[in-house]
């Protein structure tokens, strides 16, 4: 049996198992969006004039002929060590680097120009600093050899020196772009910067007096902290929690998108990460308004988070639950707006957790007829990758628990559950036929359990001649479900259950308020 198929088969007895298969979907859904959001930026304006940073230096508008233009002339003007010279010769390096295009890193790098641009920033110049931070912003904007030279002789370190500029914030704030693409290069550089003290470092630099665009960059560097498999060790980032939240709720939507990304990549963490968060006052609560936005930048981000937080264990479910999940979740289903199917499929992957969840849990989202018609309909109509996810919720709704009320039960036909799960059946994922299968045979314990008498609504929905026709499946796991349903309920031609009487269809006892609105 392969290893993916005894997977599934654990999948239908263990809750926790279920929670498991639906985390590794998860790794799935991140690398398929994974540039949503860049890791790393270069800054392309020509000059600091139309630059986003913006500065009042009287050396702003060095004479163009003044520059030197040859590498040999640059390679002068660093060996001169003259402060206007040295300037000159960082801001030559930041021209060509900002250049579009193909910019020359390499050519940079060969001729040696790193080394005195790191040094530059040890100036007491502000202008020559933040030529020489953008020149190495653009370096670090390079693949993972280009940025190791600015690491290995000594970047990160001269680069934090320049949050002690208390004058010039816009060099602080080109210093933290850089290390934003340093970070952004993978997790080892993410922990070398991590190592060296920077969340220490950025901390005074978090504070509402700054500009937008200023704490616009300083977020995005924070996301790029928190990015990357494996995670960053919990103590170290556990103290961006507080400043995030605060940039969260930021009156500027660019902060607000990455530091929902940076959330994103937070809670994958695990179970620690996502308590951590659930204990941050109104953390959640705002991811949930900002999941219910109709702006897709943002929505999409802090959709992630929750639904990563719900792949842990039970109690940070329950806290994702009280917040109000359920309700997100129907205003973004039922909604007049359309959204996109990557939302969509994030949303119901959420459900889906839900599903592998505790008995209580299960049953109040059973109690959620509003939420399964979406579901089922999506099943029977949409898009396969979403498809896929509406199984997962009504799989891991019937196979992870056998204490389904026997109104949940009633709410899983009413909302068209078994005649909707029946057109996986003839898919060519194997793996999600065995979901489908193990509906099925759930439901029938289920229905006997409860006295309920299902057999017509299997036959009519066509999964009984699926049933019959899996029996021919080359998966052993599906052929073995298949004549396990068939034999055990459906052996004879006249499907009947004497101990019952005719299925009472009604609607659930306590149907939840559709309404919903932030």
């Amino acid at each position: 049996m392969s290893e993916n198929r005894q997977r599934q088969h654990k999948f239908s007895n263990k809750k926790d198992a279920a929670r498991v298969n639906r985390r590794e979907v998860a790794v799935q859904l991140r690398k398929t969006a994974r540039e949503d959001q860049m890791s790393k930026r270069r800054n392309l304006a020509e000059d600091l004039n139309t630059s986003p940073l913006k500065t009042n230096s009287p050396d702003r508008n060095d004479d163009e002929r003044q520059l030197p233009k040859s590498y040999d002339e640059i390679r002068s003007f660093f060996a001169s060590g003259m402060p206007s010279q040295v300037r000159r010769a960082c801001k030559a390096c930041r021209k060509k680097l900002s250049a579009s295009g193909n910019p020359p890193i390499d050519e940079i790098i060969n001729e040696g120009f790193v080394r005195p641009l790191i040094q530059a920033l040890y100036s007491t110049d502000n202008a020559t600093q933040k030529e020489a931070a953008w020149a190495l912003t653009n370096i670090t904007c390079g693949n993972e050899r280009q940025t190791a030279e600015v690491v290995n002789k000594g970047g990160v370190a001269a680069l934090t020196h320049c949050f002690t500029n208390d004058e010039d914030p816009e060099t602080v704030e080109q210093a933290i772009w850089a290390i934003g693409n340093i970070v952004g290069d993978g997790p080892r550089m993410r922990d070398f910067v991590i190592e060296a003290g920077i969340v220490t470092l950025i901390m005074p630099h978090i504070k509402s007096e700054q500009s937008n665009e200023f704490l616009a960059n300083l977020t995005w560097m924070l996301s790029n902290l928190c990015r990357n498999k494996p995670p960053p060790k919990f103590e170290q980032v556990k103290p961006l929690l507080l400043p995030l939240n605060a940039l969260l709720c930021w009156k500027d939507p660019k902060c607000n998108v990455d530091a929902a990304w940076a959330l994103s990549y937070f809670s994958d963490g695990g179970d620690e990460y996502v308590e951590a968060m659930a204990n941050v006052d109104g953390l959640i609560k705002q991811l949930m308004v900002l999941a219910s936005s109709d702006k897709p930048k943002v929505m999409v981000p802090a959709i992630r988070a929750l639904g990563n937080s719900l792949t842990g264990n039970d109690e940070n479910t329950e806290t994702i639950m009280n917040s109000g999940f359920l309700d997100m979740a129907a205003y973004m289903l039922n909604g007049s707006m359309r959204r996109a199917d990557s939302v969509i499929k994030d949303v119901i992957w959420g459900l889906s957790n839900i599903a592998a969840g505790t008995p209580n849990q299960q049953h109040r989202l059973a109690s959620r007829t509003d939420l399964l018609r979406e579901v089922s309909d999506r099943l029977k109509g949409a898009e396969f990758k979403i498809r896929k996810e509406c199984c997962y919720v009504f799989g891991n709704l019937v196979t992870s628990s056998k204490k389904l009320k026997k109104d949940d039960v009633y709410n899983l036909i009413m909302c068209q559950s078994i005649e909707s799960v029946a057109t996986i059946l003839e898919c060519n994922d194997t793996q999600l036929i065995e979901v489908a299968l193990r509906f099925y045979k759930c439901m029938l314990e289920l229905a006997d359990q409860h006295n309920i008498d299902i057999f017509s609504a299997v036959e009519e929905s066509g999964a009984l001649d699926s049933f019959e026709a899996l029996q021919m499946h080359q998966s052993d796991e599906i052929y073995s479900l298949a004549v396990h349903i068939v034999e055990t309920w459906f052996c004879n031609e006249d499907f009947t259950n004497p101990e019952t009487d005719e299925m009472a269809f009604k609607e659930p006892l306590h149907e939840s308020n559709q309404k919903f609105a932030f």
